[in-house]
This record gives C-alpha cells, structure tokens and sequence, in this order.
C-alpha cells in the first residue's frame, strides 16, 4: 500500500476516534485489524484447498496408471512438494490460531506480523520464483499424459503432444507468475497495513 494511501485509512480512522472511551478505541482496533487478518486466514484455507484438491488427483491417477514409471516418479515427486508446501501453510495457519486473545492487541498484533513477514520478507520470501516452473512444468506433464492416455515415453514421442507442450509451457508460466505476484503484492500491501497500525498503536 502506497504511504499516502495509508495515511488516507489511518485519517479515516483518526476521524471515527473523535469522543470515543479506550473501550471503543480498542474495539476499532480489533475491529480492523481483524478484518486484514482474517484475509491471510481465507488464502491459506483456499491454498490448503487446492493442495488437497491436487494431492487427490496426483494420488488416484498413480493408482491408474501404475505402469507407468516415469509418470509414478513425476507424480511422487510433485506429490512430495505440494505436502511440504501444504504442512507450511497449515503450521502457519496454525500458529495464527494459537495466539492468545488474552495477550493484549499490541503484543498480538505483533506476533501476527513477525509471522507473515517471516513469509512475506524473510530469507524464504523468493522461493516462490524457482518453485513455480518446476511445480507448473510437472504438473502440466501429469496432466498431459494422464488424459491422453499415453506413457510419459509416447508424449515426447508424439510431434503433435510436445508441440502442445512447448506452446503451453512459456503461456501458462507467464500468467503463473503473473497471478504470484499480484497476490504477493497484495498479501504485502496488507502487511505492511498492519505494520503501519502497529506502529501507530506504539505512539504514546
């Protein structure tokens, strides 16, 4: 979020401050700091989702097509990323659960942030950028060779498959990057939000 988009929603809030008690002010607070967090909340029970979704796929079509070694390995292997990537998602979501409400909001808030920012700016932040071609290529490969009932073999035999391989490949790269970085551009304009209400808060 630009700064002086950020001034623009903490002036809208300093306005509805006006004659309120502590009470009502902590209230506001929670109010609208609950309303970001439950936004990282919804992604990660939609991406929790989708890695289920995916897990379910990869695993019924192994048991389909078990001839295939190359397909079993392709899969086995996806399988393997999109579980660690899911037990990530689902550690963080459960960390976010197991702060206490007793803790007071700015101790909360805080502990909230140092969580996403681990994600959003820590040293793992960019790993999102090597792992989507490598998920998006093996996971396009599976698909392929899945619903066109041919071996992994027969794909990269077949002139007209591969040619719709390498069409498909760089488009469907691109539009992957593409929706990562609005969405990481979005989950970091919310944090920094919250950094910024955080901050706020701190002021005597």
């Amino acid at each position: 979020m630009e700064n002086n988009e950020l001034q623009n929603t903490w002036n809208q809030l300093d306005k509805s401050f006006v004659s309120k008690s502590e009470v009502e002010l902590d209230h506001l607070l929670n109010k609208k700091i609950s309303k970001i967090i439950l936004k990282y909340v919804y992604e990660f029970m939609i991406s929790l989702v989708l890695c289920g979704g995916v897990l379910i796929f990869l695993i019924y079509s192994v048991i389909n097509r078990s001839g295939d070694v190359l397909f079993i390995y392709n899969n086995l292997l996806l399988a393997f990323i999109i579980s660690t990537l899911g037990g990530s998602l689902l550690a963080t979501w459960l960390k976010f659960r197991n702060i206490s409400y007793k803790k007071s909001l700015k101790t909360r808030l805080g502990e909230q942030i140092k969580i996403l920012a681990f994600w959003l700016k820590g040293k793992y932040s960019n790993v999102y950028l090597f792992l989507i071609p490598v998920f998006y290529t093996m996971l396009l490969l599976s698909i392929h060779v899945y619903f066109e009932q041919a071996t992994f073999a027969e794909i990269f035999n077949n002139e007209e498959s591969l040619t719709g391989l390498i069409i498909s490949l760089p488009i469907g790269l691109f539009v992957s990057y593409y929706v990562a970085h609005k969405i990481r551009k979005y989950q970091l304009n919310n944090l920094e939000h919250l950094e910024y209400l955080y901050n706020k808060i701190q002021m005597p």
